[in-house]
C-alpha cells in the first residue's frame, strides 16, 4: 500500500496484532474491530502465532506501531483464535485466508476505538462507483516492500 499516514481516530476500527518474542511484542498484522469482543484478520496472521505457539496481543487505538501504545490504547490478548477450517497456504497464495479472534474482555468504545461500520443485509446500496477508504500496515511496494510504522490509507473508487 502506498498511502498517506493516518491520524489517531481516523480509522478507529483498525487494530494491531503483535507477537511476543523474549518479552517484547513485534508487529505482525493489521486487524479490524467488528464487535466489542471480536476482531477479524487474515488467516495467515493468526496461523503464524498458533502454529508456532507464540502469544498474540491485540492493540486497539494505535496508528504508530513504533511509538505506541499510548494512554488511550487498549491491549488485550485473544481468548480464542478461530482460523477458517479450509485455510491453506502454499507459500505463494493463501485460500480462505480469514480468522476471528475473540478477545478476553469487552472493549468499551470511544472516539479512537470503534467497530467498523458494515452495511446491513437489507441495505439496498451496492456501493458501485462510490469512494471508499482502504487502510492498513501493509507493504509499500514502491519502497522495496518495506512495512510502514504508521497506519496508511488510500481512497479508491469501488
Amino acid at each position: 500500500m502506498e498511502g498517506k499516514n493516518a491520524e489517531l481516530g481516523q480509522f478507529p476500527h483498525m487494530a494491531d496484532l503483535s507477537v511476543e518474542h523474549y518479552g517484547k511484542f513485534y508487529h505482525l498484522c493489521g486487524a479490524t474491530i467488528i464487535h466489542s469482543r471480536w476482531i477479524i484478520t487474515a488467516g495467515h496472521c493468526a496461523y503464524y502465532g498458533v502454529k508456532n505457539n507464540i502469544p498474540i496481543n491485540v492493540t486497539l487505538g494505535v496508528v504508530d506501531i513504533t511509538n505506541g501504545p499510548h494512554q488511550w490504547s487498549v491491549i488485550v490478548p485473544p481468548k480464542d483464535i478461530i482460523i477458517h477450517e479450509n485455510y491453506s497456504d502454499d507459500g505463494e497464495t493463501a485460500w480462505n485466508d480469514i480468522a476471528l479472534l475473540r478477545i478476553r474482555k469487552t472493549v468499551f468504545f470511544n472516539e479512537k476505538i470503534l467497530p467498523i461500520k458494515l452495511p446491513s443485509k437489507d441495505d439496498p446500496n451496492d456501493f458501485s462507483n462510490e469512494i471508499g477508504y482502504l487502510s492498513g500496515f501493509g507493504f509499500n511496494l514502491n519502497r522495496n516492500k518495506s512495512e510502514p510504522n504508521i497506519l496508511q490509507y488510500i481512497t479508491e473508487k469501488f
